[in-house]
């Protein structure tokens, strides 16, 4: 997954009406990510895929265009806590180690 491929809605706390009614449920969530990953380095994105069966947010981190994929709602169903301190901490991990690879976490199998 590169930036380009975490097309989608960019979450700005500025304009909340740009969310819809699943997606403002997901809030605190955005708002957690939005706390740790500042606007300067990192966009956060909001993307569905599978005909909306998947919701995930993207952090991008703008300067070396990895990312760190948090799946939120996985097959219909809502994961619980998605954005966990483990979650986080994995997040905020990944992107200090400078791997170029992108991170996909909350996934299904």
């Amino acid at each position: 997954m590169t930036y380009s491929a975490v097309n989608g809605k960019i979450y700005n706390p500025q304009n909340l009406q740009n969310l819809d009614r699943e997606e403002i449920q997901y809030l605190q969530c955005f708002q957690k990510l939005a706390s740790v990953f500042n606007q300067q380095d990192y966009e956060i994105w909001i993307k569905r895929e599978d005909y909306d069966r998947m919701l995930f947010v993207g952090v991008v981190n703008q300067h070396s265009q990895v990312a760190v994929k948090i799946y939120l709602k996985y097959a219909c169903v809502p994961i619980d806590d998605p954005i966990n301190v483990n979650v986080l901490q994995t997040a905020i991990n990944h992107f200090q180690s400078g791997v170029q690879e992108d991170l996909v976490l909350n996934h299904r199998v």
